[in-house]
This record gives C-alpha cells, structure tokens and sequence, in this order.
C-alpha cells in the first residue's frame, strides 16, 4: 500500500472506533498502539489524526497527545441541526423578499432534478451530497459568509459524526423533500413569501418527527 492508503486505513479505524463507541469522549489514542496495530508507521497515524481534529473528533492536548472530543451524532443533535438549517433558510427568503430580483432560481432547479435522481437511485451519500449542495445555493441568495460557513460546518458534522442509520434518514423523505423544494422554488419565483417560509418550515417538522419515529 502507498502512504495515502495507510493514512485512510487509519483514519477509517480511528473514526470507527470513535463513532462505534470503542473510543470514549476524554480517551487518550496512542499513536504507537494503532501503528502497532495496523502493522504501519507512526507517521500516517499522526496525519490521519491531524485530519481528525479538523473533523472535530479529536484534539491534541499536551503532556497526552491525541484525546477523543465528541463521538457518535446523537438524534437530539441532528435535529438542533435541523433547527438551525430552518433559521437559516428562513432568514434568505426574508433577503430574498428584501431583494427579490436577485432571486435566479436555474440552479436550484438543476440541483433539483440531480436530488431526484440520487434518491431515485437509493445512493444515500450521494443524496445527503446533493442535499447539501441545493441548500448551500439556496443560501448564497443570503449574500452572507458566515450562513454559508455555518452550513458548511452543519453538512460537515452530519457527514462526518453521524452513523449510517441516521445518514440514511433523509433518503427516506426523499419523494416529499423533491416536492417541497419544486413548490420552494415556484413560491420565491411568484414572490409568496410567506408560503415559502411555511413549506420550509414544514419540511423541518417532518425530518424531526421522522428523526424520533
């Protein structure tokens, strides 16, 4: 195997044991025991850890090295999520009603057809990616950095924290969340903001009571 094998080979072992509950929020990861372990280097396990701590699983402590700072994406949080993704839609279509003729919906429209067609398919990853990026294009009419970064931040933590089970969640309202953005798109071209703000809403109610079902 090459160097970029033996950092996902211990990237993918370190991330598993975190999200499997093997590693425990506080844990010290001993860089030698997983090379030890995984028959490698010391150094594709510390570049593997490195990209770990810019994933938010673990940070470096000194005197301890490597510790564990969250794990598994829990329900609750994934609705928090959720939460946080309807404030920020709401607040772009109130921009968007500020501003209307910014508002070009052929993007979104496109990003639409290719959602369909990943949930259609069963891909969920390719799915939750391209939910991800609808809602970032959404988003840029918000003319706001810091929305985007706190997008960027959310999608990543789902992406990264979240066990398959939950990653599969959204693919299951995939048919309703292709509507409701189709009718989305149709309320912000006829300036019904109002409705818009309510389709959003709605869609957020349904993924929480799907997420506690």
């Amino acid at each position: 195997m090459n160097k970029q094998t033996y950092e996902k080979l211990a990237y993918m072992t370190i991330k598993e044991k975190i999200l499997s509950g093997t590693y425990r929020i506080g844990d010290h990861i001993s860089e030698s025991a997983l090379a030890a372990e995984l028959t490698i280097s010391r150094t594709p396990v510390r570049r593997a850890l490195e990209v770990l701590e810019a994933d938010g699983l673990i940070r470096f402590e000194r005197n301890r090295g490597a510790v564990v700072t969250t794990s598994v994406l829990t329900p609750a949080q994934f609705v928090q999520m959720l939460e946080m993704v309807e404030v920020l839609c709401l607040q772009t279509v109130d921009k968007i009603k500020k501003h209307y003729a910014s508002f070009e919906p052929s993007e979104n429209i496109r990003l639409t057809t290719e959602l369909k067609a990943a949930g259609e398919k069963g891909d969920y990853s390719a799915y939750n990616s391209g939910l991800g990026a609808w809602l970032h294009q959404l988003l840029t009419f918000a003319d706001n950095p810091y929305v985007l970064e706190t997008l960027r931040k959310i999608v990543q933590d789902f992406q990264v924290k979240a066990k398959n089970d939950l990653k599969m969640l959204p693919l299951l309202l995939a048919d309703r969340t292709v509507t409701a953005f189709h009718e989305l798109i149709e309320e912000l071209q006829a300036h019904r903001y109002e409705e818009a703000k309510n389709s959003i809403q709605k869609l957020i109610n349904e993924f929480i009571i799907l997420t506690f079902r």
